[in-house]
């Protein structure tokens, strides 16, 4: 089951100043260019479809599940938040509480672990009666590792300084994907 993004990040990672300063660019005639290379680098990078297989500000996605189970796997990493929910046998939305489980970071992703929780009967006939509002990402700008800054800066950079074709069949800058293989996460 696929999760989708609720509500995305409330900031971006980086700002038009720190991709200019990075990029040498020392003019403002091209601020709304230098703010769609960001867009769109953190577009490619963010993300549970992302290149780096996870989220780099906050933001929130629901998780599906089809039933209740002793665990629930998500593939999100850095997860802060959680709200589980499920659809009673009546059809009405649920909360679960958040003491009956505990979030454990493991290195395909996020598992929510139930503490000696009697499973609610579901919806019956519902595909997806249980789902998992999750919070994730490293937090807000300032949050966000160097690393992964970098990686944005990066491809900001390329993407300015190479706005047609790339002769030599160059995808992405050198170093691009050394940075990227440090951080990246792909769930399981």
């Amino acid at each position: 089951m696929r999760p989708t993004r609720v509500s995305g990040p409330t900031e971006s990672a980086v700002s038009v100043a720190d991709a200019k300063e990075n990029t040498r660019i020392d003019f403002s005639d091209e601020d709304a260019l230098v703010q769609r290379k960001i867009d769109a680098a953190i577009a490619d990078l963010d993300g549970y479809n992302g290149i780096l297989g996870r989220c780099i500000c906050n933001q929130v996605w629901r998780m599906p599940f089809a039933c209740f189970g002793s665990t629930l796997k998500t593939p999100f990493f850095d997860v802060s938040a959680v709200i589980l929910k499920y659809l009673d046998a009546a059809g009405v939305e649920q909360i679960v509480s958040s003491g009956d489980y505990l979030v454990i970071e493991g290195h395909t992703g996020a598992y929510l672990h139930f503490i000696d929780y009697a499973t609610p009967e579901t919806q019956e006939g519902h595909p997806q009666p249980v789902w998992a509002e999750v919070t994730t990402g490293y937090g807000g700008a300032s949050d966000v590792p160097g690393n992964v800054k970098e990686a944005i800066y990066r491809l900001v950079d390329h993407w300015y300084e190479n706005r047609g074709d790339i002769g030599d069949n160059r995808t992405v800058p050198m170093g691009f994907d050394h940075i990227v293989a440090k951080i990246r996460r792909v769930p399981v």
